[in-house]
């Protein structure tokens, strides 16, 4: 569920703020410059919910963890940072509308661009899977995709150095080195969503202090370009808010969709 994942940004890890500064990864030519946020494991919790009128209901919950692992059909291979997200709608969604996704990303620990991508979808009678394997060297996409009505193979050739995907983004966001950006400025954003590139950005707002359920936190305010259409109105419509140390972990996402808006927090453990 794109809402969903999209919001999962609000997740973050318990413990004590860390005020290091982080270890610059490797540089690659046009992206944003990233820096060494993420564990090697990690596990997030938390819950989304709908404004309906005046009232916040929960629209679901959706876990995700990362740990090493090998790339699919290779069990023998290198081990790559491995993200899994599964996107679970409430009971009360469930009457109506059941949701059942899951998205897992491999990534390269140096440059925290994907290298495997694959997204299994299950909401209502819609049911649909992709899956990219990247070629940073030939600037290309291999992609399968499977539905109802097609099962096809293909190739999305001239893409951009630094796209990733939608699962993908949500560990470049962490990881991108905000202290190199002054506010105003974006940074980009490059991804393919169902087989087709966007170049999109991410823009610096500034920073706030706000009161979240652990207790106040100092933090940094984004807003990522978004595509509008199916589920946004204004392609600023979503808000993030990282906390302001040298993790950068997200703890506040607020969405405006067509009909209403969606928000989350962090889920305490």
């Amino acid at each position: 569920m794109k809402i969903l994942l999209l919001l999962a940004l609000t997740s973050l890890i318990q413990g004590g703020p860390d005020r290091k500064t982080p270890q610059m990864l490797a540089a690659v030519a046009g992206c944003a410059p990233v820096v060494q946020v993420l564990p090697v494991q990690e596990h997030l919790s938390f819950s989304v919910y709908y404004q309906l009128g005046l009232i916040w209901v929960g629209a679901g919950d959706l876990n995700l963890t990362l740990q090493p692992a090998p790339l699919p059909g290779q069990p023998e291979g290198p081990l790559y940072p491995h993200g899994v997200a599964i996107a679970h709608s409430s009971d009360r969604i469930n009457l109506f509308f059941p949701v059942n996704d899951r998205y897992e990303t491999w990534f390269d620990p140096q440059t925290v661009l994907p290298v495997h991508y694959v997204r299994d979808i299950q909401e209502g009678k819609t049911r649909f899977y992709w899956e990219y394997q990247y070629d940073r060297q030939a600037g290309s996409i291999h992609y399968k995709h499977r539905s109802k009505r097609s099962n096809e193979e293909g190739q999305v050739k001239g893409v951009s150095n630094c796209i990733g995907d939608l699962f993908s983004t949500l560990y470049y966001m962490r990881s991108v080195d905000w202290s190199s950006y002054r506010v105003g400025q974006r940074a980009p954003l490059d991804l393919i969503i169902d087989g087709k590139p966007q170049q999109l950005s991410v823009k610096l707002v500034g920073r706030e202090r706000i009161k979240t359920r652990l207790g106040y936190t100092n933090c940094l305010v984004l807003q990522p370009q978004l595509i509008t259409g199916d589920y946004f109105k204004d392609d600023d419509g979503l808000t993030l808010w990282l906390s302001d140390d040298g993790r950068r972990l997200p703890v506040r996402c607020e969405a405006k969709i067509l009909v209403g808006a969606l928000k989350a927090d962090l889920l305490p453990e």
